[in-house]
């Protein structure tokens, strides 16, 4: 189905961030106009030019991580670990995010895009609504970027420092532009969450008009087939950005263990450069939180909106007399609901939500001291 409609300022803002993203093959090449792919064959073209780029940096990273084993053969076990691990996850997740953005379809963006521009035709509230992308976002977004940069640059002077190696050498050891990878494809999903979760409280808006109004019946229809959009646009966003979901979580986790355990480890050794990897590792400590954090509640705060909705419709559930046909409706809407609600979830594995936060805390502290252990050990 296609409508033409001119874009609300938050998917006008969408799609600015995505013809920029395209570049780097985070998001497909997407013809919003024509809801297609965009020129596929080049783009599978580019992608393999991408890749190769990216396998032959990737070579020449190992060739100069041979010239620094000797000051690594050194290191304790858990740090050996903690640096395989995130160096990994972060390979996999830039080389996944190419590939997928690269050869498979566009059918959950395709998904995605269309249901926006469907509920936005669909949706009338008398209520003047700002469709902006929230101040909040863009703040936060701007600062989340700005400190991962800055954690790039300082990594790789404290590196060149360190090991006593030219900072060219360390670009190749400390991997800045996948980590500058992950943080573009964390604002890409925030932009696209802020979208759903507006649209969620837009609905939330109009159930409440619809309840005070007249054609209860009549309206409800349009109400719930809104909500059922908004459920295939999240289940649509967990289809795209499961596994990188599923990455950075692992690589948050990581990183902070890693972090904790190389200020525990130089604490105990000292050195010449003592304070410097202290105060890199205290900055990369909150530089991961920050991320973590903001990621978490965000999603959790789009799914409180759509668990609204169905409290909403609990609650209005007294307004009317019992046994009448607005009450028979509203039952239907709420049982409706509840089978379509969606939450954010990585891989089917955990859902994302607040006790996320929690959950990660103790398994952190659980391998931390196990950390502690093997380096006694």
């Amino acid at each position: 189905m296609k409508i033409h409609r001119e874009p609300k300022q938050d998917i006008q803002s969408l799609r600015t961030l995505c013809s920029y993203l395209d570049f780097i093959l985070v998001t497909p090449w997407y013809d919003f106009n024509k809801n297609s792919a965009y020129k596929p064959t080049i783009k599978k073209i580019y992608g393999c030019f991408f890749i190769a780029a990216k396998l032959t940096w990737w070579l020449f990273t190992i060739k100069y991580s041979i010239e620094t084993y000797d000051k690594y053969k050194t290191a304790l076990l858990s740090q050996k670990l903690g640096y395989i691990f995130i160096v990994s996850t972060l390979t996999i997740q830039c080389f996944l995010t190419i590939i997928t953005s690269t050869f498979c379809g566009i059918k959950h963006w395709k998904t995605l895009f269309t249901n926006v521009e469907i509920f936005d035709s669909r949706i009338n509230i008398r209520e003047k609504v700002k469709m902006t992308p929230s101040k909040q976002l863009i703040c936060s977004s701007i600062f989340q970027q700005a400190i991962s940069l800055v954690l790039c640059l300082y990594v790789l002077y404290v590196f060149a420092v360190r090991l006593r190696t030219p900072l060219w050498k360390s670009l190749c050891l400390t991997m800045p532009l996948e980590l500058l990878s992950e943080m573009w494809t964390l604002l890409l999903m925030n932009v696209i969450n802020d979208v759903i979760k507006r649209r969620y409280q837009i609905l939330n808006i109009k159930l409440v008009e619809v309840l005070r109004g007249v054609k209860v019946v009549q309206e409800l229809e349009n109400v719930v087939e809104c909500y059922q959009m908004l459920a295939e646009t999240v289940e649509a966003f967990n289809r795209i950005f499961s596994y990188q979901m599923l990455l950075f979580i692992f690589h948050s986790g990581v990183q902070l263990i890693h972090c904790l355990n190389f200020g525990f480890v130089n604490s105990v050794t000292g050195g010449p450069t003592y304070y410097l990897t202290y105060l890199s590792n205290v900055f990369c400590l909150f530089v991961g939180s920050y991320n973590f954090l903001l990621f978490v509640l965000s999603l959790d705060s789009t799914t409180r909106e759509a668990r609204k909705f169905i409290e909403i419709c609990y609650k209005a559930q007294r307004w009317f007399k019992i046994q009448s046909e607005k009450v028979t409706a509203l039952i239907k809407l709420t049982n409706y609901s509840e089978y379509f609600m969606r939450e954010f979830s990585a891989c089917d594995f955990f859902v994302i939500k607040k006790s996320l936060i929690f959950s990660l805390i103790g398994h952190i502290a659980t391998y931390y001291i196990i950390a502690i252990q093997f380096n006694q050990s």
